[in-house]
């Protein structure tokens, strides 16, 4: 027992003594929050980009009905630009919306990079498990020294209870 709970200690210590996953949680949170950030960035000229597609195809649906009208264009022609319209204004509604989300996540990989700072910075659960294994060593040290004194008690009755004959020989 004493030697698992040395080896826990051990363990406890290296993890005290090299936070690897402590300090890798702050960059790689401050990485997703940057990355969303840039995402937001990224959004109005992506928005814009959508919008002006939908323009283009809009255009193209308005000629398509001036061309069937004048029965130079196909019905067919106007349905496909009809759904494609359709589509893309889908589109651009998506795009518009996904700026929420953005700033939700933002707002989520913000907090989740303070937790880690914080969590870095107080390591609470590598403490616990360094003072847990310590209690555990000098419990396993003071359980040894028990049982060390129930041996040398054990010993020491033993001792006592032999009895010794002032001068050899046998008693008839």
């Amino acid at each position: 027992e004493l030697s698992m709970a040395e080896a826990d200690l051990a363990a406890a210590e290296a993890d005290w003594e090299t936070p690897v996953e402590r300090e890798r949680a702050v960059p790689v949170a401050r990485a997703a929050r940057e990355e969303t950030e840039a995402e937001l960035a990224q959004l109005p000229a992506m928005i814009e980009a959508e919008q002006a597609r939908l323009e283009r195809d809009q255009e193209e649906l308005e000629r398509a009905r001036g061309a069937r009208q004048q029965a130079a264009g196909s019905d067919l022609e106007v349905i496909v630009l009809e759904k494609a319209v359709k589509s893309q204004a889908a589109t651009v509604e998506v795009m518009r919306k996904r700026e929420g989300v953005l700033l939700a996540k933002r707002d989520r990989l913000v907090a989740e990079l303070d937790a880690a700072r914080r969590n870095a910075e107080l390591r609470i659960p590598e403490r616990k498990a360094l003072d847990a294994a310590r209690a555990a060593v000098a419990g396993a040290s003071a359980a040894v020294a028990r049982a060390e004194v129930a041996s040398d008690e054990a010993q020491l009755l033993l001792d006592r209870m032999t009895i010794r004959a002032p001068i050899p020989g046998f008693v008839q």
